[in-house]
């Protein structure tokens, strides 16, 4: 019986601006212009979180026009409470190192979600729009989502991970999980809200347990 030639994989070069610090092997037919940045083939890439860097680096070319100059970035052990923070004073961006550590997939959402506060800074957006998710924000983010094939949202998604995760809300019809640091509804203000609405239609309710097997609910 002859075995049918086993696929050829290619290596694709960091220098697509990607978000991968090494060259990593890819099937014939994947279209780096078509990629998503938290791909799952990206997974292969261990050494990410020893090139923080140079994957700001890469998004601040890819996507911000190469125009966040004048901030620096850091990972903090000290961040508890939440994923990451720009800090418009200090021009500094800092992640918890704890999703570093976890999941690469969030990590580079977050990093997106604060280059797009450098970037407004950057552009001369104020400080007072900035610093919230207005509309200057929540246009970036869904141009981001478009080129990046990815989910940055006003909130940041919280997985379980330790002492990240405070309030918990579970669709009632098709169980889709989103975690919150605030005790607020998913509303209109998700990037996804919408396309929730149209496809599902289904309504949050709020749960203190992480599992959606267990759930305490409250009206």
């Amino acid at each position: 019986m002859n075995l049918p030639p086993p696929i050829e994989e290619i290596p694709v070069p960091r220098s697509l601006n990607l978000g991968i610090t090494v060259p990593i092997n890819v099937p014939p037919d994947f279209d780096p212009q078509r990629a998503s940045v938290i791909d799952d083939l990206f997974e292969q890439d261990r050494c990410f979180e020893k090139n923080i860097r140079e994957i700001f680096r890469q998004f601040n070319i890819r996507f911000f026009y190469s125009k966040v100059k004048h901030f620096t970035l850091r990972v903090s052990t000290k961040i508890k409470a939440d994923l990451g923070r720009t800090d418009l004073a200090k021009l500094e961006i800092v992640l918890a190192k704890v999703v570093l550590l976890e999941n690469r997939k969030l990590w580079i959402e977050t990093l997106l979600h604060q280059m797009i506060h450098a970037y407004l800074w950057e552009i001369g957006v104020s400080n007072a729009k900035n610093g919230g998710h207005d509309l200057e924000f929540m246009n970036e983010a869904a141009r981001i989502n478009r080129e990046a094939i990815c989910q940055v949202d006003a909130e940041h998604p919280t997985p379980n991970l330790p002492n990240l995760q405070k309030y918990v809300y579970v669709c009632k019809k098709c169980r889709l999980t989103v975690y919150r640091r605030l005790r607020r509804q998913p509303n209109t203000g998700d990037i996804w809200f919408f396309a929730h609405r149209n496809e599902c239609g289904g309504e949050f309710k709020l749960t203190t347990r992480s599992s959606t097997d267990e759930v305490d609910n409250e009206d």
